[in-house]
């Protein structure tokens, strides 16, 4: 699946399920696809390849991501893991996994997203 084709994709699960909340959908030429929700929140994903992937969240002066960079070996979840709140503040990362297809990983996305935003 192309780039073109994995954020059509997302594009099409986040609408599903955030329909009243999505603000704007937009993509820029690196790559890089940005949500902007109605209560404030920007998200921006990026998802090159099927086992590398970032979602960084900015929403209450946080910031919150998950993504699947090698370092943090330390963390259960390795290589990815959730930044959350602060850029030091780092869990494992309960919602998505690189072994898992894009679907299940936006899935496991909307989770993460509803627990951040329902706090």
């Amino acid at each position: 699946m192309n780039l073109s084709d994995k954020y059509s994709t997302i594009e099409r699960i986040l609408k599903g399920h955030f329909k009243n909340e999505l603000i704007n959908i937009s993509y820029n030429i690196q790559g890089r696809m940005r949500v902007l929700f109605s209560n404030a929140g920007v998200l921006d994903i990026r998802y090159p390849v099927d086992t590398s992937y970032s979602f960084f969240l900015y929403y209450n002066d946080c910031m919150y991501r998950i993504d699947t960079a090698p370092h943090h070996k330390e963390i259960k979840t390795f290589p990815n893991h959730c930044h959350y709140k602060t850029e030091d503040n780092v869990i494992a990362d309960e919602w998505t996994c690189p072994s898992n297809n894009l679907e299940d990983n936006i899935l496991g996305l909307i989770t993460w997203l509803e627990l951040i935003f329902n706090q």
